[in-house]
């Protein structure tokens, strides 16, 4: 392949960080065959915030990631980005919080959604002979989601190192969460990590939680360390 050869590829919407250095402040506008790179300098307030990959390319033997925030638009080179870090783009779903089944449901919407195989609530609901107080199992949604994606990763027991690598190949996690003093059992999804804390999706209120990894492995054993994606 030609150091001037462009090729890139749709992926599914996630959220990476820049590394703390002074060589990772630039960005290219825009990739042109036959042309220079053009470095840019990327807006102060954008530094440390969060950017939103849409596309993977590459370019002058160098892979690129392409991002869209409000304020600028371009390409960022793969060896800017920190590998401890990584959130994935998933819209929520919210789930009736008086039945347990619900949020396991609602967990499973939000994960066929992001892999564009969306299931309608009559369809999900169709699949299960449950009471609405009843906790479904992981083989409970092996039907569907091999129906709907063509896989099924059965990850539970498995270490977090895992699940991270998992969640690097833009795959998000549901997960099997024990009851405790302030949280009743629960599923959620597992959208991304950094170096202390996992993040995830409540299907309770639909909004993105932050859990240290202690936290997570206390709340997972006490479900048995159930989990499972694509």
């Amino acid at each position: 392949m030609k150091s001037t050869t462009i090729a890139s590829e749709k992926t599914r919407p996630f959220y990476v960080k820049l590394k703390r250095s002074p060589m990772a402040d630039w960005f290219i506008p825009e990739i042109i065959k036959n042309t220079k790179i053009k470095k840019q300098k990327l807006p102060k307030t954008s530094l440390k915030g969060e950017f939103q990959i849409k596309r993977f390319g590459y370019f002058h033997k160098h892979a690129w990631y392409f991002f869209e925030n409000d304020d600028v638009t371009g390409w960022l080179p793969l060896k800017s980005v920190r590998n401890n870090y990584r959130r994935l783009a998933v819209e929520p779903v919210t789930s009736d919080n008086h039945q347990v089944v619900a949020s396991y449901l609602a967990v499973a919407k939000m994960m066929l959604n992001y892999a564009g195989a969306p299931v309608s609530d009559t369809e999900m609901n169709d699949l299960f002979e449950l009471s609405v107080d009843e906790v479904p199992l992981p083989a409970d949604f092996f039907t569907v989601i091999v129906d709907q994606i063509g896989s099924f990763k059965n990850l539970s027991g498995k270490k977090l190192r895992r699940l991270r690598s998992h969640l690097r190949r833009e795959r998000p996690i549901m997960m099997w969460l024990g009851s405790n003093n302030s949280h009743p059992q629960t599923a959620i999804l597992l959208t991304g990590f950094n170096k202390k804390v996992f993040f995830y999706l409540d299907p309770s209120t639909g909004n993105v939680h932050a859990i240290t990894k202690k936290a997570l492995l206390k709340r997972w054993k006490a479900a048995r360390h159930l989990a499972i994606s694509y």
